[in-house]
């Protein structure tokens, strides 16, 4: 059954996004529980293609975890995958590759439902109105807690643009009792995919 949407992303798309986020994490019981912590900051460029089910991401992010105090981890490398063949591509920076067979998700079109809980609106200057919702998004039996900053596109009814996006959320297993939080803040949007070639995998992914 098809959901009702308020709006939805372009189709397509390339951006370039700044990001944070933070992790807490109850380990044992509560008389040995141990508390542990983790913090990434960084940037994401992505290419999005829910045409042909395909996406680039490229990130550079520097994490810090309670489990290496003073320990800074640099993470930089890019993920390309192709939902229709089930396959993840990891090139690092050295352009060693990685390949995994383990894309079991399919790729939606990004869109705000229309269930979701309008937080605020408004206008400043010639842009389209900027609009906030919270919402509960669900893949498998993981639920994330939205709340999404939009541009509504005065010019093409139903399609807005991401300003903002903050995603939070918590579980439990018999040994965990985690929350995590992730913000990300799109500071370039284009429409489209100027150069397709984006999605390729280098020929070191081929070598072996």
């Amino acid at each position: 059954m098809e959901t009702t949407t308020v709006c939805c992303f372009p189709v397509q798309y390339e951006a370039f996004m700044l990001v944070s986020g933070g992790e807490a994490i109850l380990m044992g019981e509560q008389v040995t529980s141990q508390f542990g912590y983790g913090y990434t900051n960084g940037s994401v460029q992505t290419a999005y293609d829910s045409i042909n089910k395909r996406t680039y991401i490229h990130q550079d992010i520097t994490s810090i975890n309670s489990r290496y105090p003073g320990q800074p981890q640099q993470w930089n490398f890019i993920d390309i995958i192709h939902y229709e063949k089930r396959t993840r591509w990891r090139i690092y920076g050295d352009s060693s590759c990685e390949i995994y067979h383990d894309v079991m998700s399919p790729l939606w079109v990004e869109c705000i439902p229309e269930n979701a809980t309008l937080v605020s609106r408004g206008r400043i200057g010639s842009r389209g109105e900027g609009v906030t919702y919270r919402f509960r998004h669900s893949i498998y039996l993981t639920a994330y807690e939205l709340t999404v900053t939009v541009t509504l596109d005065d010019s093409n009814p139903g399609q807005c643009w991401p300003v903002s996006v903050t995603s939070s959320q918590s579980y439990l297993s018999p040994s965990n009792k985690n929350v995590d939080m992730t913000t990300a803040k799109v500071l370039d949007l284009t429409e489209g995919i100027p150069d397709e070639r984006i999605f390729q995998p280098p020929n070191s992914c081929f070598e072996n």
